[in-house]
């Protein structure tokens, strides 16, 4: 069977690796994913790209994605991943939750503490407060936004030093 220039047989589903030791198979992959497992190696997609790119490159090349080479070998991809996927109803629940625990719901804390919800929502539902609302809390403060302008940024970091150089004296 004829190799191209990177290795690969036409039609197969291996790789000769370049070192000429086995091929690269879906079961190998799937082998040195649960390997890597074993070794305490975290299989989210980041990781493995710095610890591991070989793997990760056979991997995205045998099975389409990491994700799909993952789950292929028997793991709930959801639990490796680094980034949760927000689900519209997830949000929602999400903010719910927070209410219920009377947990800090101001946009500045959430996008800080919890960026990818405040993302997520933001994406979603146009905004953190429409988001809010969204949830069914309806007495929750909208705190006004500042509309900075040039003048403004200017204005506000002169009232600043004044202040600075009065405390100084």
């Amino acid at each position: 069977m004829a190799l191209t220039d990177e290795g690969w047989a036409p039609g197969s589903q291996s790789h000769v690796s370049s070192s000429g030791k086995e091929p690269w198979t879906r079961d190998r992959v799937k082998d040195e994913i649960l390997g890597a497992q074993s070794r305490g190696i975290h299989l989210n997609h980041k990781s493995v790209m710095t610890c591991c790119p070989k793997l990760y490159s056979k991997a995205y090349r045998l099975f389409g994605s990491w994700e799909n080479a993952v789950r292929d070998s028997g793991i709930d991809y959801a639990a490796v991943r680094l980034r949760k996927k927000w689900t519209p109803e997830g949000i929602l629940e999400w903010i719910r939750e927070r209410r219920r625990k009377e947990e800090d719901l101001h946009p500045g804390f959430v996008k800080l503490e919890h960026a990818g919800a405040f993302n997520a929502a933001v994406r979603v539902y146009g905004g953190w407060y429409p988001a809010i609302r969204a949830a069914g809390i309806t007495d929750f403060e909208e705190v006004p936004i500042r509309k900075w302008s040039h003048a403004s940024v200017v204005q506000a970091i002169r009232r600043l030093g004044a202040r600075i150089r009065r405390r100084s004296c």
